[in-house]
C-alpha cells in the first residue's frame, strides 16, 4: 500500500479503526497512519488492510434478478443468465422470469 491509501486496522490497540497512511517505513514494515480521530500512530503493514470490496450473498443477488424482472425467452437475457450459471451453479435456480403474459417462466429456458 502506498502513501494516501486508506485502510482498517485489523489487530492491536487500534483494531476496528480506519485511518490513512502517512508514511512508509519498508525496512520495518510499518506504516504511519493518521486515524479518522486525528491520532497518530505507527502500525505493522500486517495488521493494516486495504478496504474490502462490497459483496453480495447468492440471495441477495437472486433477488435483485427476480426484482429486475428480466423477460423470458430473451436472447440478452440468456446469455447474461449463462454467464451467471457458469460463475455461481445453482443461481438460475432460484431466478424467476417474467413471460410476455406476466406470469413466470423456467430459467432454464436455453
Amino acid at each position: 500500500m502506498n502513501i494516501g491509501d486508506k485502510g482498517t486496522i485489523s489487530r492491536g490497540t487500534h483494531k476496528g479503526q480506519t485511518g490513512e497512511i502517512l508514511a512508509v517505513d519498508t525496512t520495518n514494515e510499518k506504516y504511519a497512519v493518521k486515524f479518522e480521530s486525528g491520532e497518530l500512530a505507527t502500525i505493522s503493514m500486517k495488521a493494516f488492510k486495504a478496504p474490502q470490496e462490497p459483496s453480495i450473498t447468492r440471495s441477495e443477488l437472486a433477488s435483485a434478478l427476480n426484482a429486475a424482472s428480466l423477460p423470458a425467452n430473451d436472447p440478452i437475457t440468456a446469455a447474461v443468465l449463462d454467464h451467471l450459471e457458469k460463475a455461481l451453479p445453482g443461481l438460475v435456480d432460484s431466478v424467476e422470469l417474467v413471460s410476455g403474459h406476466g406470469e413466470t417462466a423456467d430459467p432454464n429456458f436455453n
